[in-house]
């Protein structure tokens, strides 16, 4: 307590002392004697306690590598070395500070130009074998800041201590992020690399290679988390930013809204609706066998989102099943492959934007690591490994050091580096009994984060997962992966011919190169939904947990400068010692549970070491044949089926085959309401009296009082975001809600209407014809624009006709997310919308297949800005003539002549709409 006091608030410190008497430094060094039993940095004996524990097993085998790092509670804290005869201040980037003077640690501090780490970052092992614990082989305090060539540097050094003690290294795991896959990217760099060729069956497409490197001797291929990957897929598909175009359909997000809301869904709504983004649970189950089941019996015209959830659902359980033999694997995997590569050649074939109407860059590099990394592992333990080793894919993830955190968490929320380090040794304990008990996370759980299954090692068939295919098996494998993939593209209406004779064009260079090229593209955009990007606390990089809030406060109670009364000084005074007494409470906690005698690491290692020898045992058992087709697996495996007679079903049953245990089981079976938590933690509560607090010394009136309040309240019904005020069928939209809700209302209602009149302007300066339809398109409270509505619309291209299908509306902040809506009252306060596109042919006729996709007979689709939405059109389509050629009424055409001639003058007006600020309004 004395120590926290220092550092946190010498002015406590002061004050409390003149009452209470403070232990002396001898006691104080007593107490904090026993040292922590894991290193602090990477050094030799990193490495020798992984050597150690590694021999106390008698395993000499592969092992995977993984890495991640977390949120630290950024402080310093102090601990006396035994050894060295001195304190350290601990918690900083530069490692443990010495200090000679405790009574001043402050001044310690500020002379040593100290940096709090934000964050640590550890590294671990996982031994394939089941219920086997990771090793966790060393943790460091990082900040924010540091970039993919320092992590890479300390990736090195990791790798080069195993590699030093003659540990075989196979693969390197990490999660999604942008600066890990270049970490990956500058490693594989420094190994001399190895090609693997596949033929590639399809006519004209270029042959898949596969990379791994040679790092002093060792293979290694570098892999991505897989149910980071998943997470990201689900994020490309609920993301507003693009428009994923699948041949004749697209895959929407509202699509998936409406299977959540449908009776007996299989999703929750959570899993659709104020997501949590790190939710694992929640994305099994959209990728799921009942998704697909539910979607084929109830909506089977969304054939997009069936097909997009059955890809990458079977290519995420190429890791995760635990009985699939390999073969089987690398032909999810490849056909995953083979389709977004197909995919690619009908975009780019059609004229749709890449950035726009694919998956994001990010997601795109992502499965390439996914894809490449999993088949690298197959010839790395069939080729490099010596002995017959199983390869069990699910452990080459950092999903053990995200389990690490957890349990770290558990013991304390906000933990800091000291903290971490202390409960490393008891945290092997903890992590042996969770995989000993083999148990995963509830299935069913909402909105509740991470879902630890690693270690559930139910329906494990070690004899499948020991045995791997030959080059010839492989080569076999990419044919029925390439008539399954054939199969999938052509039930999304793209004619497979033209696509063969378009791929062998871009193979030869005329068109744009492979997929692997757009990840370099410079003008690709992205959008910060698409990819699982949240830190293992839950929290942004700009986001600050509690601990780190309260701290703040403490710091500008310590130093403000405000003359207070001595009702607010005492009360900030006494807030201020319940503050450094939770922090002390948590102190004794981490040293209460890293209290660890030899006799339970013993058991550990005792029963790890059993675990270990029976799947050495496998080495004596005789290896079976692989299980091969007597000849070319047809569509989907499913006898000489043609094209045209390929059932929904069948992407069910296979998905039922594959999917895992947690899939399964972790569906909605039925309705029950769900119970939303209010408690508020103490740290909470202490953070709101010491806001009251403080605010009691200020002077000055908030602003946003008097008449503004009474505004705000009355007229919280204002639409949100800016376009709720439509009547439909005698109804109007829901009213905001209050607080934050009505906030956002009022935010923005006031962006939507300055949008609407600089749309009006740009029209007027512009000079289009049918100003008083264009300027607001005719969209009022009373005919708001609804999803299936059609109207005109102007493309660079000209002018058509477009049918609704998406409304999306940005929500504020600098991070706002393009949020589906079902109407706006408000044209102006939509952010994009995605439509159908309808050409003129003749007379009042509109075709649904425009010239621009006519190559492959498929529809056309495109994302548009409000601005170029000109007017609804009185015209209502059916559901029976959905997606066919439409014809409009002399009004509608009239309106549409009018604009049509127009064009030059609307182009005009779209380049002054690209011009930001007050570019476009002062232009003259």
């Amino acid at each position: 307590m004395s120590h926290l006091l220092r550092i946190h608030s010498p002015r406590a410190y002061r004050a409390l002392k003149e009452y209470f008497p403070m232990p002396d430094e001898r006691t104080i060094r007593n107490k904090e004697a026993r040292e922590p039993r894991f290193p602090m940095d990477i050094c030799p004996r990193t490495f020798e306690l992984v050597t150690e524990h590694l021999k106390a097993l008698d395993y000499d085998g592969p092992l995977g590598l993984s890495c991640d790092d977390t949120k630290l509670f950024a402080t310093f804290r102090l601990y006396w070395d035994s050894k060295e005869q001195s304190y350290f201040l601990v918690g900083g980037v530069s490692g443990p500070i010495r200090v000679a003077d405790p009574e001043n640690v402050k001044q310690a501090i500020h002379d040593a130009k100290a940096e709090k780490a934000t964050k640590v970052r550890v590294w671990c092992l996982t031994i394939p074998a089941p219920k086997v614990s990771p090793i966790v082989v060393a943790a460091l305090p990082i900040p924010n800041s540091m970039d993919a060539s320092a992590l890479c540097t300390l990736l090195k050094n990791v790798v080069d201590g195993l590699i030093d003690q003659g540990l075989s290294i196979v693969s390197y795991a990490c999660d999604g992020t942008e600066v890990e896959r270049a970490v990956e990217k500058m490693f594989l760099n420094l190994c001399s690399q190895r090609h693997i060729t596949i033929t590639n069956p399809r006519p004209g497409c270029k042959d898949t290679i596969i990379t791994y490197g040679i790092y002093r001797g060792q293979a290694i291929c570098m892999v991505q988390d897989s149910k980071h990957a998943l997470k990201t897929m689900r994020n490309n598909l609920f993301s507003g930013a693009r428009l994923l175009v699948l041949g004749n359909y697209p895959a929407l997000f509202l699509h998936i809204l409406h299977v959540a809301l449908g009776n007996g869904t299989p999703l929750y709504m959570r899993d659709v609706l104020k997501l949590d983004r790190q939710d694992d649970s929640a994305a099994l189950r959209l990728f799921s066998a009942d998704v697909l089941k539910y979607l084929a019996d109830n909506h089977p015209d969304y054939v997009g989102e069936i097909v997009y959830l059955f890809i990458f659902g079977e290519l995420i359980d190429a890791y995760q099943n635990r009985s699939m033999q390999h073969l089987e694997r690398i032909k999810l995997v490849l056909r995953a492959k083979y389709f977004l590569e197909s995919w690619e050649t009908f975009l780019v074939a059609s004229g749709y934007r890449k950035d726009r109407y694919f998956i994001s860059r990010e997601a795109a590099d992502i499965l390439n690591f996914i894809i490449d990394g999993f088949i690298a592992l197959v010839i790395i333990h069939r080729d490099h490994v010596q002995g017959r080793v199983p390869l069990l894919p699910w452990l080459h993830s950092s999903e053990a050091c995200e389990h690490v955190f957890g349990e770290a968490r558990q013991v304390v929320k906000d933990f800091t580096f000291l903290d971490f380090v202390y409960m490393i040794p008891k945290l092997r304990v903890k992590l042996h009994q969770a995989v000993l008990r083999g148990k995963s996370s509830d299935p069913k759980a909402r909105a509740s984060g991470y879902s630890h299954s690693y270690f559930d090692h139910e329906g494990l068939d070690l004899i499948a997962l020991s045995t791997y295919p030959s080059d010839a098996d492989i080569e076999l494998a990419s044919q029925s992966a390439a008539e399954q993939a054939n199969s999938l593209i052509a039930l999304l209406g793209v004619n497979i011919d033209t696509l063969h004779r378009n791929q062998n064009l871009q193979a030869s260079g005329t068109w744009l190169p492979s997929i692997g090229s757009w990840l370099n593209e410079p003008h690709a955009t992205s959008d910060h939904d698409d990819s699982d990007r949240d830190s293992n606390d839950g929290l942004s990089d700009n986001e600050e947990s509690e601990a780190q809030q309260l701290q703040h406060l403490l710091d500008e109670e310590e130093f403000s400068s405000i003359t207070r009364t001595r009702h607010v000084d005492e009360r900030c005074l006494n807030l201020t010692s319940a503050a450094l007494a939770l922090a002390a409470d948590e102190a004794a906690l981490v040293q209460e549970f890293s209290a660890i005698n030899d006799d339970e690491l013993e058991e550990v290692i005792s029963d790890e070491y059993l675990r270990i020898q029976e799947v050495s045992r496998l080495r004596n058992v005789p290896i079976p044949a692989v299980q091969l087709a007597d000849e070319h697996t047809r569509p989907l495996g499913h006898g000489t089926m043609q094209y045209d007679d390929l059932d929904f079903e069948m992407l069910v049953d296979m998905r039922r085959q594959h999917q895992t245990k947690q899939a399964t089981t972790g569906v909605r079976t039925r309705k029950f309401k769900e119970i939303s938590s209010n408690e508020t933690t103490m740290r909470g509560k202490l953070i709101r009296e010491l806001h009251e607090a403080l605010k009691e010394a200020q002077d000055d009136v908030a602003i946003g009082t008097g008449a503004n309040r009474r505004d705000r309240w009355t007229d919280n019904r204002v639409p949100a975001p800016g376009g709720r005020e439509g009547v439909i069928d005698g109804a109007t939209a829901p009213d905001a809600l209050a607080g934050n809700s009505a906030n956002a209302a009022l935010t923005a209602a006031a962006v939507a209407k300055k949008a609407a009149e600089r749309r009006k302007h740009i029209f007027t300066k512009a000079g289009v014809p049918n100003l008083a339809e264009i300027k607001e398109a005719r969209v009022t409270a009373l005919r708001p624009l609804q999803v299936g509505d059609y109207g005109i619309v102007v493309l660079p291209n000209g002018v058509m006709v477009g049918q609704v299908i998406a409304l999306y509306s940005k929500t504020g902040g600098k991070n706002g997310k393009h949020s589906s809506v079902t109407e706006s009252s408000n044209i102006s306060a939509i952010s994009y919308l995605a439509v159908q596109v309808f050409e003129h042919m003749y007379a009042q006729q509109f075709r649904s297949i425009p010239a621009a996709t006519a190559i492959f007979q498929t529809r056309q689709f495109t994302q548009l800005s409000a601005i170029n939405f000109l007017t609804l059109l009185d015209y209502k389509g059916s559901s029976q003539n959905q997606g066919s050629n439409l014809e409009l009424s002399f009004e509608d055409l009239t309106r549409f002549r009018t604009l049509q001639k127009a064009n030059k003058q609307l182009q005009a007006a779209l380049k002054l709409s690209r011009k930001r600020g007050r570019d476009s309004d002062n232009e003259e």
